[in-house]
């Protein structure tokens, strides 16, 4: 996700994002990633850096909007 500070200056995130029927929701702060054994570390990591070949998601008020990066 990308967001702005309070200063106005953009930053990216890894947020957690849940789809239920029509709705749309996403985790307030960003995930760090962790795992019970290494294994589990690595792997989530894989999946943070597949996430950020995917489209960006930029918030916009209370909405988001997809935007191409």
């Amino acid at each position: 996700m990308k967001k702005t500070d309070s200063r106005g200056n953009a930053y990216y995130a890894i947020h957690e994002f849940f789809y239920d029927d029509d709705k749309l929701s996403w985790t307030m702060d960003a995930v760090a990633p962790l795992g019970e054994t290494l294994d589990e570390l690595k792997e989530e990591l894989d999946m943070m850096l597949k996430a950020c070949d995917k489209p960006v998601m930029v918030e916009d008020g209370i909405t988001l909007k997809e935007v191409l990066h």
